[in-house]
C-alpha cells in the first residue's frame, strides 16, 4: 500500500513539474471561487474596455462549473501546456483570455442586434464570468504541435463541446468558447498546421461516434440548464419530455456509440434506427402542439431546424455506412430482443421506466462488444504446416496453442497468432512466415493490423524483437520494454572459466546427489512421469497467490504439444525434483534453438535443480548442433534503465508482482549463465488505449481469474509490501 501511495504521488510530482501553470490555474479558479466569483463578471451593457473583461476568465459562476472547467482544464489545457511549453502557454492562456472574450461579446452583440435568432435578448442581458474561452482555445492551439492522432482528437472534443454548448445552451460564456476555438483554427491555419483530409476507418468510426453522443448530450444540456437559450432549446424539450427519460436515452446512446467505434454493424443501425424514432417523435409533438399554425414555408424551415440535430447524425451515418462491416453473432441479436421485451413487460409491472433501460442498455453493451463471429475450423492446422517448415521468432511454438486465433497473409505467405481481450487483439509475438518468405514483414504487419482495425480492435504486438519494432516506427507505432530475452550460446556449453564457476559446482553436487538429467514427451512419458509432473506443478501453483497464467508462459496443459520437449530431473529413487519445457524454434523448418517454457523445482529437493537442467538443456543443444538456447523472458524484470512515465510504472508493478509469481527471482537465476540479452517490447500506437491494453494483456494470461484469486493476490501483495 506504501509503494502504490508513493507511485501515485510521484506521478502527481512529474505531472505538476511538467505543467505546473495549468495546475496553478486550477488553484487560482477555486480560490476565486470561494471568495466572491461575481465580482469578477462581465455583465450588461458591456464595454470591451471593462476591466472585468481580464477577470471574467479566472472562475466560473458556481462550484459545478468550476468543477467542470477544471476537467477541460486536465483534458486540454494540461496537453497544450505540454505542447507549448511552460513559457509559451501563460502568454496562449493571455491572449486568448484577451481576444476571444472581446470577439465573443461583439459577436453576442451583432447576434442581438441583427435579431438573427430568438437567443439574442438572453445575450444582451447575460453576464460573463467562465474560463472556458481560453481553456478550449489554447486546447486547440496546442493541439497544433501534437502528433496527428492527439491533434485530430483533441481538436474534435473541443469543436464538438463547444458546438453543442452553443446550439444548446447558448449562453454568452458559450458563444465565447465557441469563439475561442474559431480563432485558434485560423490561427493554425495561418501557421500553416494542416491536417490530411484522409480519415482512417478506426478515426471515421471514433468521429461518428462523437457526432451520436453529442447529439444525445444536447436535450439533456437543455433541461438541465434552466437558462438555457440556444437555438436548438426547442429540440431539447421536444425530444424525451422528463430529465430521467433524456439520461436513460443518453445512456443507451453511449452504448451504441461504443459499438460504433468498433465497427459493428448492429450499432450502425441501432444509431440509424433510434435517430430516426427520435426525429419522427420530435415531429409528432411539434405537430399536436403547433398544429394550428400556419402550414407555410417558415414553419418547415422552423420543424428542419428543430430536427436539425438528428437528421445530422441521418446523414453521417448514412455517408460513413462503409465503415461499418463488423458482423455480430445472429444469438447476440436473439438475446437482445429477448431481453428488451422481457424488460418491456417487468417494467410495465412494477411501474419502473429505470429497470427497462438499465436492461437494455446492458443487453446492447453485451451484444455490440462481443468478439465478431470469425470460423477458426482447420486454422491451427493450417497455422502449424506453415510453421514446420517455415521460420518464426523465438515465441513461434506458443502460436499453436489453444486460444490463439489467426490472421493468414492473402497469398499465404505467413500468419499471425493472436488473442482478443477488451477490444484489443494481442498478438503472440511476431509473425511466422512460410518456407522461403521471409522477406516481407512490414507488409504482413500492416495486412494484420488494417484486419484488426477493420473488426474493431486495436493491434498491439506483443514481446517482438528490436528489428521488428523499428520496423514499425513508420507506421508510428511506439514500443514498450516488457521483458529481457536471456540467450545461451551452445559455443558455452563447456562451462569454462571463472564466470561458469557456479554451474559447474551446481552439476558436481547433481553427481554426487544421484540426481539425472532426461528428454522425453508427453506422450513418452508415461503415466507414472507425467503423474509426478502434475503434482509437482500443483506444488508450485499452491504457493501462489494467482492461479497459472497462461498466453506465453504454459503450464502443465501446454507440455501435450507433441514439438515440447520436456527435461526433468530424477533422483536415485526416480522422484521427479525438477522439470523444464522446451519449444524449438525453426528457420526454414531447421531446428537451431530452443526456448524455456515451464520451469518447476521441487521446493524440498535438490536446490540447485534449475541451474542443472538449464546446464544440461545447453549441452543436449549442442549435441544437435544448435546454435543457442533461450531460457526466454521474464515479464516486466527488465534490467534497464527506466526512461519515462511508463517505463517506471512497469518496474514499480514488476517489483510489486515478485511475490506473487517469483519472475526477477527467476531473472537472477538464469544471470548465474552470464546470458546475451535481447530486448522484448509491447508496440502500440493509440496512447489512449494503453489501459485497456494493460486490462488486455493481464486477460490474456489470466483469462479465469476469480476475485477470490484477487482478494488472495492483494492479500499476499500487501503482507510482502509490510516485510
Amino acid at each position: 500500500m506504501k509503494t502504490m501511495t508513493k507511485t501515485v504521488a510521484t506521478m502527481l510530482r512529474t505531472v505538476a513539474g511538467r505543467a505546473p501553470v495549468s495546475l496553478a490555474l486550477i488553484a487560482v479558479m477555486w480560490l476565486a471561487q470561494l471568495l466572491d466569483p461575481d465580482l469578477l463578471a462581465v455583465r450588461a451593457p458591456y464595454e470591451l474596455a471593462d476591466w472585468h473583461v481580464v477577470t471574467s476568465g479566472v472562475t466560473s459562476a458556481s462550484a459545478i462549473g468550476t468543477a467542470m472547467c477544471t476537467l477541460l482544464v486536465l483534458g486540454l489545457a494540461v496537453p497544450a501546456e505540454l505542447a507549448l511549453g511552460r513559457r509559451v502557454f501563460p502568454l496562449a492562456v493571455a491572449g486568448m483570455q484577451l481576444v476571444a472574450t472581446p470577439v465573443g461579446l461583439m459577436a453576442a452583440r451583432a447576434v442581438e442586434e441583427t435579431d438573427l435568432n430568438r437567443w439574442g435578448a438572453d445575450l444582451d442581458s447575460g453576464a460573463l464570468l467562465s474560463p472556458l474561452g481560453w481553456i478550449l482555445g489554447v486546447g486547440v492551439l496546442g493541439a497544433a504541435r501534437l502528433p496527428l492522432l492527439w491533434r485530430r482528437r483533441l481538436t474534435t472534443a473541443a469543436v464538438a463541446l463547444s458546438l453543442t454548448t452553443v446550439l444548446y445552451a447558448g449562453t454568452l460564456s458559450d458563444v465565447v468558447g465557441l469563439t475561442a476555438v474559431v480563432l485558434a483554427l485560423v490561427l493554425r491555419c495561418q501557421g500553416g498546421v494542416r491536417d490530411p483530409r484522409g480519415l482512417s476507418v478506426h478515426e471515421t468510426r471514433v468521429l461518428v461516434a462523437t457526432v451520436l453522443l453529442c447529439v444525445a448530450l444536447g436535450p439533456l444540456v437543455t433541461r438541465l440548464n434552466p437558462h438555457a437559450g440556444g437555438p436548438l432549446v426547442e429540440a431539447g424539450f421536444f425530444a424525451w419530455g422528463e430529465v430521467a427519460w433524456h439520461a436513460a436515452w443518453l445512456l443507451v446512446s453511449a452504448v451504441i456509440a461504443l459499438g460504433v467505434v468498433r465497427g459493428r454493424r448492429m450499432a450502425w443501425w441501432m444509431a440509424l434506427a433510434t435517430n430516426a424514432v427520435t426525429a419522427a417523435l420530435v415531429l409528432l409533438r411539434v405537430t399536436v402542439l403547433l398544429g394550428d399554425l400556419d402550414w407555410g414555408a417558415g414553419w418547415w424551415i422552423n420543424i428542419v431546424l428543430i430536427l436539425a440535430p438528428w437528421l445530422t447524425a441521418i446523414v453521417v451515418l448514412l455517408v460513413t455506412r462503409r465503415a461499418f462491416t463488423v458482423a455480430v453473432r445472429g444469438r447476440r441479436l436473439v438475446q437482445l430482443l429477448a431481453v428488451v421485451a422481457v424488460a418491456a413487460v417487468v417494467a410495465f409491472v412494477v411501474d419502473s421506466t429505470g429497470l427497462f433501460w438499465v436492461c437494455v442498455s446492458l443487453a446492447a453493451y453485451a451484444a455490440l462488444v462481443s468478439v465478431p463471429e470469425i470460423s477458426r475450423a482447420g486454422d491451427r492446422d493450417r497455422a502449424l504446416a506453415i510453421l514446420r517448415e517455415g521460420t518464426g521468432d523465438h515465441l513461434q511454438q506458443m502460436t499453436v496453442w489453444d486460444g490463439n486465433r489467426y490472421w493468414f497473409a492473402p497469398d499465404g505467405s505467413a500468419f499471425v497468432a493472436y488473442r482478443v481481450s477488451h477490444g484489443v487483439a494481442v498478438t503472440v509475438g511476431e509473425p511466422v512466415f512460410a518456407a522461403g518468405r521471409t522477406g516481407a514483414a512490414d507488409t504482413v504487419a500492416a495486412g494484420f493490423e488494417e484486419f484488426a482495425g477493420d473488426q474493431g480492435w486495436t493491434p498491439v504486438w506483443y514481446s517482438v524483437g528490436e528489428d521488428f519494432a523499428a520496423g514499425r516506427e513508420p507506421a508510428g507505432y511506439k514500443r514498450l520494454h516488457v521483458a529481457d530475452e536471456s540467450i545461451l550460446l551452445t559455443s558455452d556449453a563447456g562451462f569454462r572459466g571463472k564466470r561458469f564457476q557456479n554451474i559447474r559446482t551446481a552439476r558436481n553436487h547433481a553427481k554426487k546427489e544421484g540426481v539425472t538429467a532426461k528428454w522425453t514427451t508427453w506422450a513418452e512419458a508415461g503415466v507414472v512421469l507425467r503423474e509426478q509432473i502434475e503434482a509437482l506443478s500443483e506444488q508450485w501453483a499452491a504457493t501462489k497467490a494467482l492461479p497459472e497464467m497462461g498466453f506465453t508462459l504454459g503450464g502443465v496443459a501446454e507440455l501435450a504439444d507433441p514439438d515440447t520437449r520436456i527435461l526433468v530431473a530424477l533422483d536415485a529413487s526416480g522422484r521427479v525434483q525438477g522439470v523444464t519445457s522446451w519449444l524449438p524454434v525453426r528457420v526454414e523448418g531447421r531446428v537451431i534453438g530452443l526456448t524455456l517454457d515451464m520451469m518447476r523445482r521441487d521446493s524440498e529437493g535438490f536446490r540447485p535443480v534449475i541451474e542443472f537442467l538449464l546446464s544440461e538443456a545447453l549441452l543436449g543443444a549442442a549435441a544437435e548442433e544448435m546454435d543457442w538456447i533461450s531460457l526466454s523472458g521474464a515479464p516486466l524484470a527488465t534490467d534497464s534503465a527506466a526512461d519515462g512515465m511508463l517505463d517506471k510504472a512497469l518496474n514499480q508493478v514488476g517489483g510489486l508482482i515478485e511475490p506473487l509469481y517469483g519472475f526477477r527471482s527467476l531473472a537472477a537465476s538464469k544471470a548465474k549463465f552470464h546470458p546475451e540479452h535481447r530486448r522484448w517490447y509491447l508496440l502500440y500506437a493509440d496512447e489512449v488505449r494503453l489501459p485497456a491494453v494493460g486490462l488486455a494483456v493481464c486477460s490474456c494470461y489470466l483469462p479465469g481469474l476469480r476475485v477470490r484469486d484477487a482478494v488472495g493476490a492483494v492479500r499476499q501483495w500487501a503482507g510482502a509490501g509490510r516485510r
